[in-house]
Protein backbone atom coordinates (compact mmCIF):
# COMPACT_ATOMS: atom_id res chain seq x y z
CA UNK A 1 0.00 0.00 0.00
CA UNK A 2 1.15 3.31 -1.13
CA UNK A 3 1.37 5.90 1.56
CA UNK A 4 -0.60 9.43 0.99
CA UNK A 5 1.37 12.36 2.30
CA UNK A 6 0.14 16.12 2.17
CA UNK A 7 3.06 16.69 -0.46
CA UNK A 8 1.97 13.96 -3.08
CA UNK A 9 -1.66 15.52 -2.96
CA UNK A 10 -0.77 19.16 -3.23
CA UNK A 11 2.21 17.83 -6.12
CA UNK A 12 -0.87 16.12 -7.65
CA UNK A 13 -3.70 19.19 -7.30
CA UNK A 14 -1.94 22.21 -8.18
CA UNK A 15 -4.37 25.54 -8.84
CA UNK A 16 -3.83 27.72 -12.19
CA UNK A 17 -1.08 29.56 -12.56
CA UNK A 18 -2.99 32.32 -11.36
CA UNK A 19 -4.18 30.71 -8.42
CA UNK A 20 -7.81 30.02 -9.68
CA UNK A 21 -9.72 27.13 -9.39
CA UNK A 22 -11.26 27.62 -12.69
CA UNK A 23 -9.90 27.27 -16.61
CA UNK A 24 -11.63 29.85 -18.86
CA UNK A 25 -12.54 27.69 -22.48
CA UNK A 26 -12.61 24.39 -20.15
CA UNK A 27 -16.15 22.70 -20.16
CA UNK A 28 -17.60 21.68 -16.90
CA UNK A 29 -20.09 19.61 -15.24
CA UNK A 30 -21.43 21.47 -12.23
CA UNK A 31 -23.72 20.32 -9.57
CA UNK A 32 -25.26 22.71 -7.58
CA UNK A 33 -27.35 22.89 -4.49
CA UNK A 34 -30.37 23.22 -6.72
CA UNK A 35 -29.41 22.08 -10.14
CA UNK A 36 -27.12 20.66 -12.61
CA UNK A 37 -25.46 22.43 -15.83
CA UNK A 38 -22.80 21.88 -18.35
CA UNK A 39 -20.78 24.41 -20.36
CA UNK A 40 -17.64 26.11 -21.39
CA UNK A 41 -16.47 28.78 -18.97
CA UNK A 42 -16.11 32.52 -20.55
CA UNK A 43 -15.67 34.08 -17.49
CA UNK A 44 -15.12 34.70 -13.39
CA UNK A 45 -16.94 37.85 -12.21
CA UNK A 46 -17.02 38.73 -9.11
CA UNK A 47 -18.08 35.66 -7.22
CA UNK A 48 -19.75 34.29 -10.28
CA UNK A 49 -18.83 31.95 -13.32
CA UNK A 50 -20.10 32.15 -16.41
CA UNK A 51 -20.66 29.40 -18.69
CA UNK A 52 -21.58 29.69 -23.15
CA UNK A 53 -22.68 26.84 -25.09
CA UNK A 54 -24.45 25.68 -21.71
CA UNK A 55 -27.44 23.19 -20.38
CA UNK A 56 -29.52 22.96 -17.67
CA UNK A 57 -29.03 18.66 -16.88
CA UNK A 58 -32.43 17.80 -15.80
CA UNK A 59 -31.53 14.50 -16.16
CA UNK A 60 -28.05 12.99 -16.71
CA UNK A 61 -28.68 9.16 -16.94
CA UNK A 62 -26.17 6.62 -16.01
CA UNK A 63 -23.59 9.02 -14.21
CA UNK A 64 -20.61 7.55 -15.50
CA UNK A 65 -21.53 6.69 -18.50
CA UNK A 66 -22.97 10.28 -18.93
CA UNK A 67 -19.73 11.87 -18.29
CA UNK A 68 -17.54 9.39 -20.35
CA UNK A 69 -19.86 9.05 -23.47
CA UNK A 70 -21.91 12.12 -23.49
CA UNK A 71 -25.17 13.11 -21.54
CA UNK A 72 -26.91 13.47 -24.91
CA UNK A 73 -26.18 9.74 -25.56
CA UNK A 74 -27.82 8.49 -22.67
CA UNK A 75 -31.19 7.16 -23.14
CA UNK A 76 -33.44 8.76 -20.22
CA UNK A 77 -31.17 11.81 -20.00
CA UNK A 78 -33.02 15.30 -20.13
CA UNK A 79 -31.21 18.60 -21.49
CA UNK A 80 -32.45 22.33 -21.61
CA UNK A 81 -29.87 24.62 -23.47
CA UNK A 82 -29.68 28.12 -22.08
CA UNK A 83 -30.11 30.61 -24.71
CA UNK A 84 -27.51 32.97 -23.70
CA UNK A 85 -25.43 31.42 -21.31
CA UNK A 86 -25.72 31.31 -17.66
CA UNK A 87 -24.18 32.63 -14.43
CA UNK A 88 -23.54 30.83 -11.70
CA UNK A 89 -23.19 31.62 -8.07
CA UNK A 90 -19.80 29.42 -7.26
CA UNK A 91 -21.06 29.77 -3.64
CA UNK A 92 -23.90 27.40 -4.41
CA UNK A 93 -21.60 25.00 -6.42
CA UNK A 94 -21.25 21.52 -4.43
CA UNK A 95 -18.78 19.85 -7.05
CA UNK A 96 -17.75 20.11 -10.32
CA UNK A 97 -15.63 18.22 -12.83
CA UNK A 98 -14.04 18.46 -16.15
CA UNK A 99 -16.18 17.58 -19.10
CA UNK A 100 -14.67 15.51 -21.74
CA UNK A 101 -17.21 14.57 -24.55
CA UNK A 102 -17.89 17.30 -27.19
CA UNK A 103 -21.04 19.64 -25.94
CA UNK A 104 -23.71 19.30 -28.15
CA UNK A 105 -26.27 22.15 -27.32
CA UNK A 106 -29.84 20.19 -27.86
CA UNK A 107 -33.28 20.43 -26.47
CA UNK A 108 -34.03 16.38 -25.13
Amino acid sequence: MKKVTKKSVKSKHKKSKNNKLFVIGEQYFIRTVNYHALGVLEKEIDGFIFLKDASWVADSGRFSNALKEGIEKQSNSELEPFPNGVYINIKSIVDFCIYQPKIILIQK
